[in-house]
């Protein structure tokens, strides 16, 4: 049986993140997606020229599809999770979690 496994003990810290810590994360976090899909729409946009057959309007049309492209790959191979660990480490780094409470 692994040691891994343990149970909250008489006098243990509970250490809960800062709310500026949470907010930061998801901030970070919708600012990153944002920027990847943008940079991949651009891409697209600039390889296929959709933007001036159409006036500019196939731009909208074009920036949802390759966003939900970009979300599902994302999701399939892990990085939202890791995109999403990376904006926690870095906002608890500045700040830290704290000790609220003990058992």
């Amino acid at each position: 049986m692994s040691d891994a496994l343990w149970a909250a003990r008489l006098g243990d810290a509970l250490d809960h993140t800062s709310m500026m810590a949470d907010i930061l994360g998801g901030v970070l976090e919708v600012a990153a997606n944002i920027a990847i899909t943008a940079l991949a729409t651009a891409a697209v946009v600039a390889a296929t020229g959709i933007t001036v057959a159409t006036g500019g309007l196939g731009c909208f049309l074009l920036g949802a599809v390759v966003g939900t492209i970009v979300g599902l790959a994302m999701s399939k191979t892990g990085a939202d999770k890791g995109l999403s660990n990376l904006c926690e480490s870095f906002s608890n780094a500045l700040f830290p979690p704290t000790v609220q409470a003990t058992i």
